[in-house]
């Protein structure tokens, strides 16, 4: 990665972004914004504002789960759901009302019917959310949203929900949105539209990968008998260290940030399902004529061409993972139980395995504690054959050999091995996703303990 100073983010990023959610161009050599729209990101997803975030999503989280569930907790039936209907319904709803806060006020009591009437409102949201992700890839390969009618129509729903107008009717709205509403305001040129277009760019980045993950998480937990076992253990073990209790009828369970981070074995399965799942590749442009260098050959790549990196290259690598298709739940622990880091291919010790932070980080040193999974900006996978046959052009393969690549799945979390001596790091993501398997591991431990029912 010693090459990445070659290679622009943001060309294809700001491209990608104006095609996809409709609002004119967030270059600031454009003259539509400037750099301190993009700062918003550093200024309210580190330090204390990351930790108001984190607690105002682990209180969302139990709220969706328990509380405006609560007729059906106490019901004498049985509620099924699909399992990523479950994920998809629990991380928009929790995810929303921590980046765009509530229709009520939260020191006023909660009427029941004011609660089932937000709810509806933010399940009709997520529907519209389902119609316009699904022809994403499309957009971001450059094929115009009018010809997908109804994907079309949620999208301009999505933005006439986030116009400033009908945000300021709300309550508890995250630091990071109010900044954004106030630079949209006074330092852009869009009109409102374009604004509310802006705030949509920053709904889909939190839930476009945080759901996937967290279904991928919960879909290897649940299949792995061992894992759950040992996932259950250390919560339980950090609520008795935290001094909190399950309980329906207490308030919330409260963690903070170091609390969440001491829970090794819950971080390496998420990293373990992310490492099988994750399939979507990260595209870069050439900010100049250079040669790209690879283990046994080099390429000469151009100005303006595209280069993308594909994770799952690594991810199968039985070089770095022994039996890589298989999920060992502890693969990222070292033999005293810690987080393990160091991996070795080919016998070449000092091999780290980091999280690729550079589609959204301003500085690739940026440690993950100082972001959150809901300021990721990443490209959708399932790419389709357009977009793959531009960046096979540009990588030097024919369409054919590039989509006989293993199939891309949802999620698009990316892992990179780097050389030593760069600042340790996690994926930003990473404390979110924990937040909420943490949360859905309470919730099942709360549905089937009978003494609760």
């Amino acid at each position: 990665m010693c090459q990445g100073r070659h290679l622009d983010w943001k060309k294809f990023h700001f491209a990608a972004s104006a095609k996809a959610f409709g609002h004119g161009s967030i270059d600031p050599r454009d003259g539509n914004t400037t750099e301190n729209m993009h700062q918003t990101f550093i200024r309210t997803l580190q330090g204390n504002a990351l930790n108001s975030l984190i607690e105002a999503m682990m209180e969302n989280l139990q709220y969706v789960m328990l509380q405006s569930s609560t007729s059906k907790l106490h019901s004498n039936n049985w509620v099924s759901d699909g399992l990523y209907a479950f994920c998809c319904r629990v991380m928009f709803e929790s995810g929303f009302l921590t980046l765009f806060g509530t229709e009520f006020n939260s020191t006023q009591d909660k009427n029941l019917s004011q609660q089932e009437t937000q709810r509806a409102l933010i399940l009709n949201t997520l529907e519209n959310f389902k119609d316009f992700d699904k022809i994403f890839p499309a957009l971001v390969a450059g094929v115009p949203i009018h010809v997908f009618k109804s994907a079309h129509n949620a999208r301009e729903k999505l933005a006439e929900a986030l116009l400033h107008e009908n945000l300021r009717k709300r309550n508890n709205i995250s630091e990071l949105i109010t900044l954004r509403m106030f630079l949209n305001d006074t330092l852009s040129t869009f009109d409102d539209k374009e604004k509310a277009k802006t705030h949509l760019a920053v709904l889909w980045a939190s839930q476009a990968n945080t759901i996937p993950a967290t279904f991928w998480s919960l879909f290897y937990l649940i299949r792995s008998p061992e894992a759950m076992k040992a996932a259950t253990e250390e919560v339980q073990k950090t609520l008795g260290n935290a001094g909190e209790k399950i309980d329906l009828h207490l308030p919330s369970i409260s963690l903070n940030r170091k609390q969440l981070d001491n829970m090794p074995v819950l971080d390496s399965i998420i990293k373990e399902a992310m490492r099988l799942s994750s399939a979507s590749m990260t595209v870069r442009v050439a900010k100049e004529d250079f040669t790209l260098h690879l283990d046994n050959d080099s390429y000469n790549i151009r100005k303006d061409d595209i280069v993308a990196l594909y994770p799952q290259l690594l991810h199968f690598d039985p070089d770095i993972y022994a039996d890589p298709l298989t999920f060992k739940y502890d693969r990222y622990l070292n033999e005293n139980g810690e987080e393990k880091t160091i991996f070795y291919r080919n016998g070449i010790e000092g091999l780290i395995l980091q999280p690729l932070l550079m589609r959204v980080t301003p500085s690739r040193k940026r440690s993950h504690k100082e972001l959150s999974a809901i300021s990721k900006l990443h490209i959708q996978a399932n790419i389709p054959l357009q977009l793959v046959k531009v960046i096979s052009r540009y990588l030097g393969l024919s369409p054919k050999s590039a989509l006989d690549f293993p199939s891309a799945s949802l999620l698009t979390s990316l892992f990179i091995l780097s050389i030593p001596g760069q600042r340790k790091r996690k994926d930003s993501a990473i404390c979110n996703y924990l937040l909420s398997i943490f949360c859905l591991i309470l919730f099942t431990h709360f549905s089937f303990s009978k003494e609760n029912w």
